[in-house]
């Protein structure tokens, strides 16, 4: 038979890390972005950044007349919509990040490399990966290319599902959970292999600075430390598979960041399981 694609479905909450994957994966396989789609990305760039702008400035307190002007400027943007940005946006953009205390706020991860990219015509496959905005798969065609995975035909019918879990999203640890205990035991995916993707691993040290997991956790009786939390979340997790092992492959990844390593490794997984999968039928 010949080459099939292999159907892998993305499960997880929100900023788990899914749209990171979809879009490596378009750099990766699809020959990366074309100049007419990074220039519809950059509008979302923008707008995304506007949204995180916009709930920043919220928090100054008296800022100086001469920033009057910049603040007004953003303050009757739409952020609704994707945005086109002109010079005058990245001026008052530019005086409003720069103003002292504006620098000392707590803001979103990545938002101050994308205050320094945002005026690239086109975004580099960096700035796409770093900036929080959402790709659906229907923006942009996806589908496992047959060059990247070669499998009999055998596998067509495999389905593959990847749980996104952010491991500092401490609010959500809950209802993440129920939602993998839920998919992973439902009788329709007793025999499909699952893969655990535990991401933003390296944000665990500063956020567990800020916050007490345990607040969120009651179960959790270890230390607050990403070594006991991470142990805990493995556990948890773990514990949500009701099925035979035998029946059923599956596995725990950590990554701290969704890049082509993360995507080999899963892939390489993906393979693995794949074979693991046919013998069981064959034999």
């Amino acid at each position: 038979g010949g080459a099939t694609d292999v159907n892998v479905l993305l499960l997880g909450g929100s900023n788990s890390g899914q749209t990171t994957w979809l879009k490596q994966l378009s750099i990766l396989y699809k020959n990366g972005y074309t100049e007419i789609e990074r220039e519809y990305l950059r509008t979302l760039i923008v707008q995304s950044y506007l949204k995180d702008l916009k709930q920043l400035v919220v928090k100054l307190q008296t800022p100086p007349v001469q920033l009057q002007p910049a603040l007004d400027f953003v303050a009757q943007i739409n952020v609704d919509q994707p945005i086109f940005p002109t010079e005058q946006l990245f001026q008052f953009v530019n005086q409003i990040v720069n103003f002292d205390q504006f620098q000392s706020l707590q803001k979103p991860e990545n938002f101050d490399f994308l205050s320094q990219q945002l005026t690239q015509k086109l975004p580099t496959n960096e700035m796409i990966l770093k900036s929080h905005i959402q790709i659906h798969e229907d923006d942009f065609e996806f589908k496992f290319q047959q060059k990247v995975y070669k499998f009999s035909s055998k596998f067509s019918q495999q389905k593959f599902i990847i749980f996104f879990a952010s491991v500092v999203d401490f609010e959500n640890f809950n209802q993440n959970l129920d939602l993998f205990s839920q998919k992973m035991n439902s009788p329709q995916n007793a025999k499909t292999p699952f893969i655990l993707l535990l991401t933003k691993v390296d944000l665990l040290e500063s956020t567990l600075k800020q916050k007490n997991f345990k607040d969120f956790c009651e179960d959790f009786d270890g230390e607050n430390n990403s070594q006991d939390v991470l142990k805990f979340y493995r556990q948890q997790f773990a514990e949500c598979n009701k099925i035979n092992v035998k029946l059923r492959s599956w596995d725990i990844i950590q990554a701290t960041q969704i890049d082509s390593k993360v995507m080999e490794a899963i892939s390489h997984k993906i393979m693995q399981f794949a074979v693991q999968t046919a013998m069981k039928e064959g034999g």
